[in-house]
């Protein structure tokens, strides 16, 4: 544990540079997409919308392109992500 190789592996650099790290993000925002498509889904089922549904429908496909972008996957990063095998 004292050796400086095995010491910068586990470096908050090294981690966020790695492939590992960056599928976990990756990871996370895909759970995030799929839950606003979801929930967009489930409002599109309904046919006679309320004010209150249509201005939520508004916010959630704006909230979709934000989160599909690589804007916010850059702002993922130093969270934890999420386990890849939770999005398979």
């Amino acid at each position: 544990l004292d050796s400086p190789d095995i010491r910068q592996m586990f470096s908050a650099e090294s981690i966020k540079n790695s492939e590992w790290y960056a599928e976990r993000l990756i990871c996370r925002q895909q759970i995030e997409v799929n839950s606003l498509q979801n929930r967009l889904l489930m409002l599109k089922d309904i046919t006679e919308k309320t004010p209150d549904e249509l201005k939520e429908v508004e916010e959630l496909k704006s909230a979709l392109k934000r989160t599909k972008s690589i804007g916010y996957l850059k702002s993922l990063a130093g969270t934890l992500g999420a386990d890849p095998f939770i999005v398979m």
